[in-house]
Order: structure tokens, then sequence, then C-alpha cells
């Protein structure tokens, strides 16, 4: 929980992230929301370590059974891992359990479309764009798009 409190706290990594937490959060609203993730049936999430250290956070949400999709979400919270396929293997662990432990059909996300390393991130994965919602989310006064992608059981 600390280290979610300090990457929150910093502006440039909480920018792409929900209003939630844009612009820093505190101790208290972190194990008020993990508190609310341990009790959900509907996500799953996970620390993402190297090296025994906390790097950052990655999870599904909204995991829909009935409909077999679940969304992702991924934060990288230790600046010195940015670029370092740190992402990529962690979106691999994720869709490995969603598609083959719960048997999940499709993965989705959203993104903001300033966040340019993440969509890069997700289009080499295999994430493909769905839908733009224009002018969706409002950063530092400024409107910007939020981007939908998807990625399909590619053993389906």
């Amino acid at each position: 929980m600390p280290d979610r409190v300090r990457w929150f706290s910093d502006p440039e990594i909480s920018q792409f992230l929900g209003d939630s937490v844009r612009g820093g959060t505190t101790l208290q609203k972190q194990r008020k929301w993990f508190k609310k993730q341990k009790e959900s049936k509907d996500s799953s999430f996970f620390v993402i370590e190297v090296d025994k250290k906390s790097v950052g956070n990655i999870g599904l949400i909204e995991i829909n059974k009935a409909d077999k999709n679940a969304g992702v979400f991924i934060v990288i919270g230790e600046k010195d891992y940015w670029g370092a396929g740190v992402s990529k293997r962690a979106l691999e662990y994720i869709t490995m359990y969603g598609f083959k432990k719960i048997r999940l059909h499709k993965i989705w996300l959203q993104v903001y479309e300033p966040n340019i390393a993440a969509i890069r991130c997700y289009e080499k994965f295999g994430f493909k764009e769905e839908g733009v919602h224009s002018e969706m989310t409002l950063i530092d006064g400024e409107f910007f798009n939020e981007i939908f992608m998807g990625l399909l059981n590619p053993d389906e």
C-alpha cells in the first residue's frame, strides 16, 4: 500500500490513471480500495515484482463469467522499470490467467490517448483498437479521448 500511495502521488505516474487517484491518494483510501478488491468476486489483483521488489500492479476488473470477458488494468509505478519489458511480461501472465484459468473469450482495456507508450505496448501485445470515446477525460484542464482496445483468446 505505501508503494501505491507513493506512485499515485507522482503526477507523471498518476496522470493516466483514473480520477480517483489522479493527483494523489492516501494510505487510508488505498487500504479501503484493497479491501474492496479482496472482497470482490468480479476482480483479481496482483503485485508485479522484479527481483522481489514491488514495481507495479496488474489485475482483471469487471470479470463477466457469463459473457466471458474482463477488463485489465496495469500500472508500473517504479519509473526505473518503464520500457524494460515488465509490462509485456505482466500482460503475458494476466492474459494467460484470464484465458486459461478463468476461460475468458476477451480481455479489454481503456487507455487515455496521450499515453502513447502504453498504447504502443498494447498494440505490440496484440490488443486492437475497438473504439474511441471523444474527449472523455479531463487532465490538467484539457480533454482527451479514451481508446477502447480488446484482445481475443487466441486458443478459441
